[in-house]
């Protein structure tokens, strides 16, 4: 098919001159697929993109995607993608214009992710720490890593022995568009992850490019393995069996600001491009002070009103 030519070429760019993830790469590959399908069904086989104009672009949204029952926040992302793509066609001459200009995306709620408070941490932790075997010594060292750094799934798995500084008790972080930050650890997981490099050298390379996380063939992590494991100790903390890595990582978000951590701070710590994400967390443990404060008056004042009555004794 034609049309995915041009796709094609943008996904390329994406990934070698942007530094897209996989994840990213992926998520386009499917929403522009999409797009061509009506394309080709609608205009033909041949890659013809300047006739590709608003009204075509506005029936492909309301009878391709709406029809499929997208979320608001599934259609959002998927009209965000043909934004990107069709200003990519109009800075390449591909197109005269951008006929994605007019798409009105629908309003997405923000709603927050699940958070753990400081205690249920420490519970997960306390779950792991009651083995000794390589695997639970690794399970700990990188779950309090991900934590304490704030780290993506994705970025823990990445890293190399040569990105811990146990001295200084920081780790250095690869994130999105290959942008390193250095985020302090907390005394905790410095120390989980001695315990584990002790016992790692005994089962993988020791050189600085070598991963630092790995199985018991000194293998890498993958992404899903890691999500099997914090889903596992969950059950056993129990916690649920929906655990996350991104529930640690907004967890940790949540509980510096809480501490009344900068927020510039920490949207620097966890490598947020967007400081209104870092709000967001702000904005919710405003909310559960709020909560709080008005459930400690409701107590208080129902204590008193009840203490003003007067006592009747049975005779």
């Amino acid at each position: 098919m034609e049309w995915h030519r041009a796709i094609q070429d943008f996904l390329v760019e994406l990934r070698q001159s942007r530094g897209a993830s996989e994840n990213t790469i992926l998520a386009y590959q499917n929403d522009l697929s999409q797009l061509a399908h009506f394309l080709n069904a609608h205009l033909g086989s041949k890659e013809r993109w300047r006739e590709v104009d608003g009204n075509v672009l506005n029936a492909y949204v309301q009878s391709w995607l709406v029809n499929r029952r997208y979320t608001s926040s599934t259609l959002a992302r998927k009209i965000a993608a043909l934004r990107t793509f069709f200003r990519w066609l109009l800075q390449r001459g591909i197109v005269n214009e951008d006929p994605s200009a007019q798409l009105r995306s629908p309003k997405v709620e923000r709603r927050l992710p699940r958070l753990l408070d400081e205690h249920e941490v420490q519970r997960l932790f306390a779950v792991i720490a009651q083995s000794v075997s390589f695997r639970a010594l690794r399970d700990r060292a990188l779950l309090e890593v991900i934590y304490a750094a704030g780290l993506r799934v994705s970025e823990a798995v990445g890293l190399r022995l040569r990105d811990v500084d146990l001295v200084n008790g920081i780790v250095f972080c690869a994130g999105r568009h290959g942008r390193v930050r250095s985020v302090p650890l907390t005394s905790s997981a410095i120390a989980a992850l001695q315990e584990y490099l002790r016992h790692r050298y005994e089962v993988a390379s020791v050189e600085p490019e070598a991963y630092l996380f790995v199985n018991s063939r000194g293998n890498k992590l993958t992404r899903q393995s890691v999500w099997q494991t914090i889903r596992h100790y969950g059950e056993a903390a129990g916690l649920g069996s929906d655990l996350t890595p991104h529930t640690l990582r907004h967890s940790r978000a949540a509980h510096l600001l809480e501490k009344g951590f900068d927020i510039h701070r920490v949207r620097e710590w966890l490598g947020h491009a967007n400081l209104a994400t870092t709000y967001l967390y702000r904005q919710f443990y405003n909310q559960v002070r709020s909560d709080a404060l008005n459930a400690a008056r409701h107590l208080s004042t129902t204590a008193a009103a009840s203490l003003s009555q007067p006592i009747t004794v049975s005779a």
